[in-house]
């Protein structure tokens, strides 16, 4: 990197941090005297699940985001990369269609093929989700839809989480049912023709004892893209049905159980209808040219049974799931191609070639874990699991031009089992210094069995088998000054497990990736608690780096790329994360911001072959050559105003979000041009009362229209366009009080049953202060 551009980087990244740190003390500078006094301007305190049991987000010695169903609303996060956006250092990675979008935290996220393992770890109430070629790597509409929160934790998390979260976590908690009658409806249209309609309902069945909740969606968006074959924007039409249903039931004062059944079937863009390729000779930045409809249909649902249990001396909780997914895709592979004329990838086809893909995915995964304290200054947790993965996957390509034929097939059945202890250990050694434990032992056999032929050649047959035995430690320090300011350090081993490529004999498989990981961060409380900051400064050493790169024979590069192990590599930055909340006139403000910068290189000595931009080969050393995925600098603000109208008991609520990218490659490329900067401002006013809100919403207010990625020859994966629109949702609420008597109450705000359980109580947010009953959620 030049000294310039190494400066330059320096220079924003210090006006970023003045502007987020400048503008919070500011604020709390100019806080009310009423707000001194009260109460209601202690930002809230969320309670999170980093390790397994209920803690404040600021007692836990990670770097980490939590967002809460309030802010998932005002904030507009109803998509995976929403609030992949409001998340420090982290980085979208697309590679067409929604299924196949990914998230890499502090860089870590190269080596990506359609069923490779993610690189940071995705789950739902604690329970690993990811995995399986047309699915699993991000969260589904349905996932981000009633929610009590969703946090994100940086580095790896393996140690407590499970396999391959290796550059972090992110975990969704879904909305529990409670011992109260509520209902809300919601309706949504905006400018690229979203019709959507959504609702909750949730009753007591049995007083103190059955408690059901309701969720459902419908979804229906035409999209941005504009297929200019057909002058249609049919074949980028995104489709939703889904729900959710929890069945929550106390047994005893000791035992409960938790049923959560959900089912979703969506249709979206395939590969070439979700990408585009923007040329100077081309009508638009968002045009397509397929002859064929690109359609990915897929159908998913599952069913988990959670059940607690308070011992004496301990909490039991244990957890098994069913989840299973059918795919089938229809792609317009020569639009995919070479849609506009400039060569992509051979064979060139006649203009009717089309792929077909169909995918079967089944899982079942269990785990059980035993916690408690051993008197008043040591906790442990002790715990195992076990998971099973079953994959058939089937492609075929053909074109069906007169004297075409069959081009490509592949056939592949893959099977996936593994199983874990852990456990952990944290002990308050003294008032001040608190020392904290975590391994685990994961055992992973992978099988995998794949037939593929080339324009109707020989048939080759690749059959591999592959295990990974690995303990993942995690060392941490903590020391809490007077003030309740937290310092803490944190080191700690990741894992992303190997696998399997499409049709390789050369490489057809590809080995673990680890990292060591070496984190020191402070916790900060300023002003009485109204104001927070929490940075990180991180470096990570990786070993054998998974990337996606052409194999050479004999001198000789062969077509396509593969997953591969390109040698060792670090990465090093800083993290730096804001909150506060105050009394601001008549209203009440909240600020978010993050600010991250990152670095990293490949160390090792060693000569490979890797793609050009252009779709050429460039062979050369790969030392000190910069790592994919990262970006130099990144800035994530968001403001929320609450305002009373008057003494209506309905508050005017506002809402601003910025969030700025910069820098970094996205490849393990010699030639690698750098990400565009991607710059996204969006904007949300609601009128809120008991039982009622409208709301307007505007996204990418400046239409900014950047590359995100590219993907497949020429085609790119655009930042989506200015969009605005409406929302309107009726509430009804009736909760049940003591004694089995009901009574009305204001939407959002909990009156639980005496008999609150265990799993009734997870998920809880502890407000730091009482908001206005209009401003608390259903």
């Amino acid at each position: 990197m030049s000294a310039n551009r190494e400066g330059l980087r320096s220079l924003i990244a210090g006006v970023g941090f003045a502007t987020v740190s400048g503008s919070l003390l500011a604020a709390a500078a100019v806080v009310t005297p009423a707000a001194a006094q009260g109460i209601s301007d202690a930002y809230d305190e969320i309670i999170v699940t980093a390790r397994k049991r209920e803690e404040s987000l600021q007692d836990v010695p990670i770097s980490g985001t939590a967002l809460s169903a309030d802010q998932l609303d005002l904030f507009q996060i109803e998509e995976f990369d929403d609030f992949v956006r409001a998340i420090p250092g982290a980085n979208i990675l697309g590679n067409g269609p929604e299924f196949l979008r990914d998230v890499a935290f502090r860089g870590l996220g190269s080596g990506r093929s359609s069923d490779s393992n993610s690189a940071t770890g995705i789950y739902k109430n604690g329970v690993f989700s990811a995995g399986g070629t047309f699915g699993g790597r991000s969260f589904t509409i349905l996932d981000l839809y009633d929610v009590e929160r969703i946090e994100a934790f940086r580095g790896p998390q393996g140690a407590l989480f499970g396999r391959n979260a290796y550059g972090g976590a992110i975990n969704i908690v879904t909305a529990r049912p409670r011992f109260e009658t509520e209902a809300r409806l919601g309706v949504t249209y905006d400018s690229e023709v979203t019709r959507r309609i959504d609702g909750v309902a949730k009753a007591p069945i049995i007083e103190d004892r059955l408690a059901l909740r309701l969720a459902a969606l419908y979804s229906d968006a035409e999209g941005h893209l504009t297929n200019e074959f057909t002058n249609s924007d049919t074949h980028a039409e995104r489709l939703y049905t889904g729900g959710r249903a929890s069945l929550l039931f106390n047994a005893t004062e000791r035992l409960s159980a938790l049923v959560v059944a959900e089912y979703l079937d969506s249709q979206v863009p395939g590969f070439s209808a979700a990408l585009t390729k923007p040329r100077p000779f081309r009508p638009s930045f968002f045009g397509l040219n397929n002859n064929t409809p690109s359609i990915t249909e897929n159908e998913e649902w599952s069913v988990s049974l959670e059940i607690g249990y308070e011992l004496d001396w301990a909490s039991l909780t244990w957890i098994t799931q069913y989840k299973a997914r059918d795919t089938s895709t229809l792609d317009d592979l020569d639009g995919f191609r070479d849609n506009d004329g400039v060569t992509g990838m051979l064979p060139a086809y006649s203009g009717l070639a089309t792929q077909e893909r169909f995918g079967d995915f089944e899982r079942v995964i269990t785990e059980a874990r035993l916690s408690g304290e051993a008197g008043p200054r040591l906790r442990w947790l002790l715990g195992a699991d076990f998971l099973a993965d079953s994959e058939t996957f089937l492609q075929d390509q053909e074109d069906t031009a007169p004297g075409m034929a069959l081009l490509a097939t592949i056939d592949r059945e893959k099977d996936v089992s593994s199983y874990s202890v852990f456990g952990s250990l944290d002990h308050d050694l003294t008032e001040r210094w608190t020392v904290g434990a975590e391994v685990r032992w994961l055992v992973e056999n992978r099988q995998s069995t794949t037939f593929s032929s080339v324009m109707g050649g020989m048939v080759t047959g690749l059959t591999g088998e592959d295990e990974t035995s690995e303990i993942l430690p995690v060392l941490t320090a903590t020391y809490r000054f007077e003030s309740n300011d937290r310092l803490y350090g944190r080191i700690a081993r990741g894992l992303r497990t190997g696998g399997f490529n499409d049709r390789s004999s050369t490489v057809f498989t590809y080995e673990d990736e680890k990292v060591w990981s070496y984190e020191l961060g402070a916790k900060t409380n300023w002003f009485g608690g109204r104001v927070q900051v929490d940075g990180a400064i991180f470096y990570t050493q990786i070993e054998d780096a998974q990337a996606t790169a052409p194999v050479v024979v004999g001198g000789i590069v062969q077509p396509g790329v593969i997953v591969q192990n390109l040698g060792d590599a670090e990465s090093y930055g800083g993290e730096i994360e804001a909150r506060t909340r105050f009394t601001l006139g008549p209203g009440s403000l909240t600020v978010l911001g993050g600010i991250s910068t990152q670095e990293g290189q490949f160390t090792d000595d060693r000569i490979v072959a890797l793609s050009d931009v252009g779709g050429g080969t460039t062979i050369g050393n790969i030392q000190d050559l910069d790592l994919p995925q990262q970006r130099d600098f990144t800035l994530n603000l968001a403001f929320t105003y609450s305002l009373p109208v008057f003494n209506t008991g309905t508050d005017l609520r506002s809402s601003v979000n910025f969030s700025h990218a910069l820098g970094g490659r996205e490849e393990a490329q010699f030639t690698s041009e750098e990400l565009d900067t991607l710059t996204q401002l969006d904007a949300r006013m609601e009128l809120k009362a008991e039982q009622w809100s409208l709301a307007v919403f505007g996204r990418n207010l400046t239409d900014q229209r950047a590359i995100m990625e590219h993907t497949g020859g020429n085609n790119v994966l655009v930042q989506e366009p200015l969009t605005y629109g409406g929302s309107a949702e009726l509430r009804f609420c009736r909760r049940s009080g003591a004694g089995g008597a009901s009574r009305s109450g204001p939407a959002g705000r909990a009156v639980l049953s005496s008999s609150k359980s265990t799993l009734e109580r997870s998920g809880t947010v502890r407000l730091g202060g009482q908001a206005p009953a209009s401003q608390a959620r259903a």
